[in-house]
């Protein structure tokens, strides 16, 4: 920004508002890059001169919006599933990361796609994510969303995004098979017309389907809970980055709702996003917890009851782990 006029002051006030918004960009910049002076004021400052603590405490009781109106709490907003305090974490980690690789995405570093085809009354959603070398975080490095999108586009799109940037395995909605066996057909994968079934041949053998097709069908119906928990599990890992480049996932994380572990899909925005991003990130998961024994235990007979037991701490931060098969 700049001011032709040096003897207008602006000031420039608000509320905390999305996270990516203005006032969030602005919030984030160093003093250096924002002709603002940064000024905060939480309800701590005003207690006792605007409002008294009895105001104070009943607005902490019945203010859905306490933290963002009077706590300085960036993008809160309705989600019941996603920490907004993470969210703005991990859009720092994300805005960092861009930077460091000055927006270029590597062609060596393991990448998942997320494909949510939609149906017709919702968007066309892709999403691929990278594991980054230095530190095991999984960044958001494209998203994108489509109305009205035509399969045949679409098509071309993902191929070539494979292609470009060298994606190990794709994940897509399994309600769409009019997608998904072209798709196999296009990129020389295996089982193209059998896929659903050798999948679960596979799974009655305990084997990952990303290690042995590049393009696996997924079903919201049988997976969507653990996919949203699993997406949370990495947001509050804090090995989960998104810079503001990718408002829509950040919007669709700061509104997602859930009732019984499943999406509200009429409450949260970009939904279709969450979902592409909740299958991406399906091809990464934190290491397990390595069970630690007591040191007093020395018999065989009570090993399994400690293991269960007695669990070490995970590391800070757990690093990433690819789970499919990484061409």
């Amino acid at each position: 920004m700049r001011q032709k006029n040096k003897d207008i002051q602006i000031a420039l006030i608000s509320t905390p508002g999305a996270i990516g918004s203005l006032m969030h960009q602005i919030h984030l910049a160093p003093e250096s890059q924002t002709p603002f002076q940064k000024i905060y004021i939480d309800w701590k400052q005003v207690v006792g001169k605007l409002f008294t603590y009895e105001e104070i405490e009943e607005a902490m009781r019945t203010n859905v919006a306490f933290e963002r109106e009077m706590n300085l709490v960036f993008g809160f907003a309705t989600s019941n599933v996603f920490n907004p305090i993470n969210i703005e974490a991990m859009v720092k980690r994300g805005t960092e990361l861009e930077q460091i690789r000055n927006g270029v995405v590597p062609y060596e570093s393991i990448k998942s796609l997320g494909v949510d085809p939609g149906y017709s009354t919702s968007s066309f959603a892709i999403i691929m994510s990278q594991l980054t070398t230095a530190g095991g975080v999984v960044e958001i490095v494209y998203s994108a969303e489509y109305e009205d999108a035509d399969f045949n586009e679409m098509l071309a799109e993902i191929v070539s995004i494979h292609r470009t940037y060298g994606v190990a395995n794709m994940y897509i909605d399994s309600s769409q098979p009019e997608l998904v066996k072209p798709l196999k057909q296009a990129l020389g994968d295996t089982h193209v017309n059998d896929y659903l079934e050798y999948q679960r041949h596979l799974k009655t053998k305990h084997r990952n389907p990303a290690d042995y097709m590049k393009v696996v069908a997924v079903s919201f119906r049988e997976e969507g809970r653990e996919m949203l928990a699993h997406t949370r599990r990495l947001l509050d890992a804090n090995v989960l980055a998104c810079s503001p480049s990718w408002n829509s996932v950040i919007t669709s994380m700061m509104s997602a709702h859930a009732t019984d572990g499943m999406l509200e899909k009429k409450i949260s925005e970009h939904n279709d996003i969450l979902d592409a991003l909740m299958l991406s990130c399906k091809h990464f998961g934190l290491p397990p917890v390595v069970p630690l024994l007591s040191s007093s235990s020395s018999s065989s007979s009570k090993s399994s009851v400690l293991r269960a037991s007695v669990a070490a701490p995970p590391p800070s931060p757990p690093f990433v782990i690819p789970i499919g098969n990484n061409r």
